[in-house]
């Protein structure tokens, strides 16, 4: 071995023997405070909380805190380290409530976040009636969404961001994300300690605020049907409920929403060849049961139907004509507008590509939703980009069709050719 190898040799190894001795004296010397330390930052963490809320958060952060450390026993420097960690990200929680709600630590200047804790404070007071709308009465989906927007507004109006939430909460980014889109429910828990963060401490605030919550996770109407339902088609009607306007494109069929109970029958049987005769009529009962939604404003529902989905005979001609009769009704519907893309405009009428619905929210902050189906399963997308090019490919068939008030005459002269 030369001269330098053996250097090197006995440098890694003196390298190591050492790692090892410190390990094990800071392991010994650690074994009194290791559980002190991260207590002294939560003790600084208290002093930096308003009196109002101050002993209640300590006890909670208290208990998150040792929660956190169950377990670790064994592990002293894991132990340390992931204490030390938790301690000082409430710490920074406690600052940023402490910045904007002390009084004793703000400024004669701060006017501005003196006009921000009052417009959170009347917000709050609003929310529960925002919440008690016929709109949030139809339904869990769309109370859930009004709240997870309320929520974004708060966490806006507290200059707080999404990490700085997910942080405070122990929980992903994506979760408060998910949590004010309304694609989630609510944890009681987690749902306080936002009202929290935010600066609702009123307690008559937070006890309406958090019975909506709970009330926004009780199953829809649809949970009665979840043996058939599959869950990515659950989120579709949760969404359809919530919609202030809907807007169709359809190739292949007549939209779900537009059909007549006997048409819909057999076209579930044709999609579904090998189910039971009740499994079938549960389908037919969950799609009848959708419908309610065009007697009961909102939604409005625009649907452009290309005329091969009109003339594609499903069932007899009995049925078909039933059916385009209960057309020529809808289509004088003051909810329903309907177009029908004609033969002649060619493949322009699907140059856009398949079937997709758009699903508008009367609540400006949340994002239309394109909704496309395939055979096990459906894609949701909600960047702009995307929503903005399916609104066009549904401007551009629109233009392309005949006009809704030429959709009567069109549907009598299919009936008369039936």
């Amino acid at each position: 071995m030369s001269g330098g190898m053996l250097m090197g040799f006995v440098a890694g190894s003196a390298s190591v023997i050492f790692a090892g001795v410190l390990t094990s004296l800071v392991t010994a010397e650690a074994a009194g405070w290791i559980d002190a330390l991260p207590m002294v930052l939560l003790r600084l963490a208290r002093r930096r909380l308003p009196e109002s809320s101050r002993d209640d958060l300590y006890d909670e952060w208290t208990a998150e805190l040792h929660a956190a450390l169950h377990g670790t026993e064994g592990r002293p420097l894991s132990r340390l380290l992931l204490g030390v960690r938790l301690a000082a990200g409430l710490l920074r929680t406690a600052r940023r409530i402490a910045d904007e709600l002390g009084p004793a630590r703000r400024s004669v200047h701060d006017q501005e976040d003196d006009h921000v804790a009052a417009d959170v404070g009347s917000l709050a007071v609003d929310l529960p009636a925002i919440a008690m709308s016929p709109q949030a009465m139809r339904g869990p989906t769309v109370l859930r969404i009004i709240l997870g927007a309320q929520l974004r507004r708060l966490r806006e109006m507290r200059r707080i961001t999404c990490g700085e939430a997910a942080m405070a909460l122990q929980v992903t980014e994506s979760e408060i994300v998910q949590m004010e889109r309304g694609r989630t429910k609510f944890r009681s828990a987690d749902f306080a300690n936002l009202l929290t963060l935010y600066g609702i401490t009123n307690q008559q605030d937070r006890t309406a605020l958090l019975e909506l919550a709970d009330r926004s996770n009780d199953p829809g109407w649809w949970h009665r049907y979840a043996d058939i339902l599959p869950s990515w088609f659950e989120v579709y009607i949760g969404l359809e409920e919530a919609a202030s306007s809907i807007r169709i494109f359809e190739t292949k069929s007549v939209p779900g929403l537009l059909q007549t109970e006997e048409y819909a029958r057999n076209a579930i049987l044709l999609g579904h060849p090998l189910a039971s005769g009740h499994e079938i009529e549960q389908r037919v009962g969950l799609l009848m049961r959708r419908q309610a939604l065009l007697t009961a404003p909102p939604p409005n529902l625009w649907a452009v139907v290309d005329e091969a989905a009109l003339r594609r005979p499903i069932g007899g001609r009995s049925l078909m004509r039933n059916q385009i009769k209960h057309l020529i009704d809808l289509s004088e519907s003051c909810q329903t507008v309907l177009q029908i893309a004609p033969f002649h405009i060619g493949g322009q009428a699907v140059a856009g590509g398949g079937p997709f619905s758009i699903l508008r929210f009367a609540e400006p902050d949340l994002p239309d939703v394109v909704y496309l189906k395939q055979l096990t399963s459906a894609l949701y997308l909600d960047k702009r980009a995307d929503v903005e090019r399916y609104a066009a490919a549904m401007e551009q068939v629109a233009c392309l069709s005949e006009p809704a008030t030429k959709t009567t005459e069109l549907l009598s002269r299919i009936l008369r050719e039936i």
